[in-house]
């Protein structure tokens, strides 16, 4: 609180004051030191009601309070009864204070004492004394603090308990999962060797594949054996029928020999039985050459049978060049 201005209040037509820390009001009775209280509480708690207090031959009274750069104004009248704070007027209010201005305040009866009022609280008992400390700093609010505060550290402890039961029952839980540490590493391992295992199914798998190949190829040798041993029989045969092919040639040119004798058949009679057997000899040769005929187409047969071998041969070799050198089931070189 820094000034008070007081105008047509009781006996002060005009008076401002100027506050210290400490401000001390003396003078001679009757000078006006309780009208300057009575002033000052007029302004914080609208006490007293009424127009008794404006001073005599004055229509209106008012009292300026300046604090914390704040200025409250309290003017009275017949007419007007207002507060104002900063130039804003407030009116209508009714019996207290505006609840602004209260609130700049912050002062009530029990801020003020009297005169004649004995010694603050001394004289007062104890359910009085508390009942106004109680006004002033609301000692219910700190009753329900310190028991919300209370709750707060009781509910907090129970939290901490439970934390703990919590804690030791996972700690006892852990130790009893400890063995998940080895069991990791032994499906890990199992994992290994299960890959191990599927990379060796393939290989089975690939293996058992080539073997049916074998097997097939080795069934399709077999039945080759039988068309090669015909076929050697034929190749001889073919020499054979070469050889009859030269004969049946030289026949052809006795025969045109033969033609040519025809003319002296009539007289070299012997020539003729031997011309009649040289036919006889023709006709069995011709009779050969029919069979090696034959036997020829029964050849060209065969040969198309030794380009199937060699087809056969070419995938044996391209067999063993996809087998390679070393067996996938035993692991062996392959000789």
């Amino acid at each position: 609180m820094k000034k008070l201005r007081i105008k047509n209040f009781q006996i002060h037509k005009d008076l401002t004051i100027e506050f210290d820390r400490i401000t001390t009001i003396v003078g001679a009775s009757d000078s006006g030191k309780s009208a300057i209280l009575r002033a000052l509480r007029w302004v914080a708690t609208n006490e007293p009601k009424g127009t008794g207090f404006i001073r005599e031959g004055a229509k209106e009274a008012s009292v300026t309070l300046t604090l914390g750069g704040r200025e409250i104004q309290r003017q009275r009248s017949a007419s007007n009864n207002s507060y104002g704070m900063d130039g804003v007027e407030f009116k209508a209010f009714g019996n207290d204070v505006p609840e602004d201005i209260a609130r700049v305040l912050n002062v009530s009866e029990l801020n003020f004492q009297g005169q004649h009022d004995a010694p603050l609280w001394f004289t007062e008992s104890a359910g009085e004394v508390s009942r106004r400390l109680n006004y002033i700093v609301d000692l219910s609010q700190i009753d329900s603090t310190l028991s919300a505060i209370d709750s707060i550290v009781r509910e907090q402890r129970w939290l901490v308990q439970l934390s703990e039961t919590k804690k030791a029952k996972i700690k006892e839980e852990g130790m009893a999962l400890k063995w998940t540490n080895t069991a990791g590493k032994e499906f890990e391992a199992i994992t290994e060797k299960k890959e191990t295992w599927e990379k060796a199914s393939q290989s089975v798998y690939k293996a058992s594949e080539l073997v049916g190949r074998i097997d097939s190829l080795q069934d399709s040798l077999k039945r080759l054996e039988t068309p090669f041993t015909s076929a050697e029989r034929a190749f001889s045969l073919g020499l054979s029928w070469q050889e009859t092919r030269e004969k049946r040639e030289t026949l052809e040119d006795a025969c045109e020999v033969i033609e040519s004798a025809e003319k002296i058949i009539s007289i070299a009679p012997p020539i003729i039985s031997r011309v009649e057997k040289a036919i006889i000899d023709w006709s069995e040769n011709s009779r050969a050459v029919r069979a090696l005929e034959n036997m020829v187409e029964r050849i060209e047969g065969i040969e198309a049978q030794c380009e199937k071998e060699k087809l056969l041969k070419n995938l044996e070799e391209q067999y063993k060049k996809a087998l390679g050198n070393v067996c996938p089931l035993c692991g062996q070189r392959i000789e």
